[in-house]
């Protein structure tokens, strides 16, 4: 997924909140502010995606090792993701550290 993808997802999983990123006047801000959404629009969507509390509970530890992981610079082979991706970049941007996403 690279930018316009991540925007893509966000558009059509949150249109409301992909509008509002439409009054941000920064591109680079913007793409922040997407990643933060697309993140917040996959959480969301892990209850919805399983019947099991268990599978989701091993999904929300996936997402929690592979922010871990992004945030720290480590290997993503194994955990890659996009909007990780994405993440990272913002946390590299402003210091924005992954605490109040886990």
């Amino acid at each position: 997924m690279t930018q316009s993808l991540v925007a893509a997802f966000v558009a059509k999983g949150d249109p409301d909140r992909f509008a509002t990123t439409q009054f941000v006047a920064s591109d680079e801000k913007r793409r922040h502010l997407l990643a933060l959404y697309a993140f917040n629009s996959e959480l969301s969507q892990l209850s919805w995606k399983a019947t099991e509390p268990t599978v989701v509970e091993f999904r929300f530890a996936w997402w929690r090792d592979c922010i871990n992981e992004g945030f720290s610079g480590g290997a993503l082979a194994a955990h890659h993701h996009d909007i990780v991706d994405e993440l990272a970049m913002l946390g590299a941007a402003t210091g924005f550290t992954p605490q109040p996403l886990l």
